[in-house]
């Protein structure tokens, strides 16, 4: 029972040792910004949400004292649509793992599928893949980046996953 009580205030103690935080785009408060959590070293420390003008969410992430850890995920939104721009994945504040992109970051087109994948080892890609719509709404494998011992090799794909012979691979150093 000692034991139980002493464990009883550590916990509420951390509890009570993060501040909850709220910012708006408004004076009077009726618009959300962002909503989040900070330690007693002013650093952010728990959920993060951001907020689109209307309400819907922008951003969500998870601070550990002051880093981002695990999934991140971004929204865009336009007139009444919207979607996910991205989802990556961090560990220690730095970028592990796989991050997907659904919006095209080079046209600004979204369509629900993944446009683009990275994979990340301690916040260096490793690869990326890159996807295309095509003709009768096949989603294809379009190019294929990878960065190993300093080369850097570019592969561009036809549907089948054979290589396409319009345009040369590359391989270079970086």
């Amino acid at each position: 029972m000692k034991y139980t009580l002493i464990l009883m205030l550590i916990v509420v103690g951390h509890a009570s040792a993060q501040q909850h935080g709220m910012t708006y785009y408004d004076v009077f408060k009726k618009f959300k910004y962002e909503d989040y959590y900070v330690d007693m070293d002013g650093r952010m420390d728990g959920k993060y949400t951001a907020y689109f003008i209307d309400g819907t969410i922008a951003v969500t992430r998870t601070y550990v004292h002051g880093t981002v850890e695990g999934r991140e995920v971004e929204y865009w939104k336009e007139d009444h649509f919207r979607g996910i721009s991205y989802v990556s994945n961090y560990k220690h504040g730095i970028k592990e793992g796989l991050q997907q992109e659904y919006l095209d970051p080079v046209s600004g087109e979204y369509d629900n599928y993944v446009r683009r994948e990275i994979f990340y080892v301690d916040g260096v890609a490793i690869w990326r893949k890159t996807y295309e719509r095509v003709e009768g709404g096949k989603i294809c494998l379009t190019i294929k980046e990878t960065w190993e011992n300093h080369i850097y090799k570019k592969r561009y794909l036809l549907c089948d996953g054979s290589p396409c012979t319009a345009y040369e691979d590359v391989t270079e150093p970086y």
